[in-house]
């Protein structure tokens, strides 16, 4: 019998700590499908039923969670070496840990990252996605060195310290047809309505702005990602509300409309933490980030 694999035990741990494998898989950011490819690949390795999948709610069997008694210090003490092994290379500059937020245009992050890999070709970056309130928590418990995303530079949690880029708003977005005959958001009520999956920043957003025109928002389509959004929305089949910065670019023809009243949109900011300070390296693309704004 092979090894087995850590992240098939963590898999297992969190589908029976959390009782379902779509809440799981949420956690996880792997598709529900892949999550219980693992499982099951992990149960036939065994040959022992792990989780019990005959009652609405996923339950641990005898055998699942004398393998979790088992494996769990294991996955334990492996996750806090891989912890203190990034956290030390990332303390001396060798790695820059970046969140980004789903309604960030990544164009100006993508010209700091290369400027600080020509400057810096020995430092290694990765890449993390997800809301704000994701992020700053990630910023927060040291696991993200860098955030960019939409945040009041005013209202920052103590420990962090933000630098505006530049101001956004929101825009209803139309496709060049529907632009004949949707020129304000009060115009949308009987559109379609394109958002984001799992942004919960967009969902807010959008709530707000409907509610202060009065518009019951009908959503049809939810895609991946804000390029999937406006390739819709060029083609005519709805209409989104978004910041005006991720789709002021290049892409898809698209017509924004200002939203007259519109809701606060907070600018889009760097955050650092203040204590540890961040790495030199996390300094300098903090910095490029802004200036390439």
């Amino acid at each position: 019998m092979r090894c087995v694999d850590l992240r098939q035990g963590r898999f297992v741990e969190t589908v029976a700590r959390l009782e379902s494998f779509a809440r799981a898989a949420e956690v996880l950011r792997v598709p529900p499908d892949v999550l219980d490819r693992q499982v099951r690949a992990l149960e036939r390795e065994l040959g022992l039923p792990l989780l019990d999948r005959s009652h609405r709610a996923v339950r641990l069997t005898t055998h699942g969670r004398r393998f979790l008694d088992e494996v769990l210090p294991a996955l334990d003490e492996v996750e806090a070496a891989g912890d203190a092994v990034r956290r030390a290379a990332r303390a001396e500059g060798a790695v820059v840990a970046v969140g980004v937020g789903t309604l960030v245009d990544p164009t100006g992050v993508a010209r700091a990252l290369a400027v600080l890999r020509a400057e810096e070709p020995g430092v290694s970056v990765t890449l993390t996605t997800g809301t704000v309130e994701e992020l700053v928590a990630a910023l927060l418990s040291g696991d993200l060195d860098v955030v960019v995303g939409g945040v009041d530079p005013d209202d920052v949690p103590a420990g962090m310290a933000a630098q505006a880029v530049h101001a956004d708003e929101l825009v209803l977005v139309t496709g060049p047809a529907t632009a004949a005959r949707v020129t304000t958001l009060g115009d949308a009520a009987d559109e379609p309505f394109v958002t984001v999956l799992g942004s919960a920043e967009l969902a807010r957003h959008l709530e707000l702005a409907c509610a202060a025109h009065g518009v019951e928002a009908v959503v049809a389509f939810e895609v991946a990602s804000v390029t999937a959004a406006r390739r819709l929305v060029a083609a005519d089949l709805g209409v989104a509300v978004l910041p005006r910065s991720v789709v002021a670019g290049p892409g898809p023809e698209v017509c924004l409309r200002p939203l007259e009243p519109a809701p606060p949109l907070p600018p889009l900011c760097v955050l650092t933490a203040t204590s540890p300070p961040p790495s030199a390296p996390a300094c300098r693309l903090a910095d490029l980030v802004v200036d390439a704004g």
